[in-house]
């Protein structure tokens, strides 16, 4: 009993049509969860940033009544 071309493709379709839709899904969710890890990063470093910014704004208002202080 000798398998087709016809059958043989069909085999092929069954099996390859499904695997190439996984893949795209896989391909899909690995750029989604890349996306969200950047999106975590630049998240971050704007915290940082923040931060670094209330603490120069800490520093520069203690210098003003220092120079308050001084100019009395």
């Amino acid at each position: 009993m000798a398998i087709g071309t016809n059958e043989i493709f069909m085999i092929l379709l069954m099996y390859a049509i499904p695997l190439v839709v996984v893949v795209y899904l896989i391909i899909l969710a690995k750029r989604y969860v890349e996306a969200k890890v950047q999106e975590s990063k630049a998240s971050a470093n704007m915290n940082a940033l923040k931060e670094s910014l209330d603490r120069i704004e800490k520093k520069l208002d203690k210098i003003n009544k220092i120079l308050e202080k001084v100019s009395e």
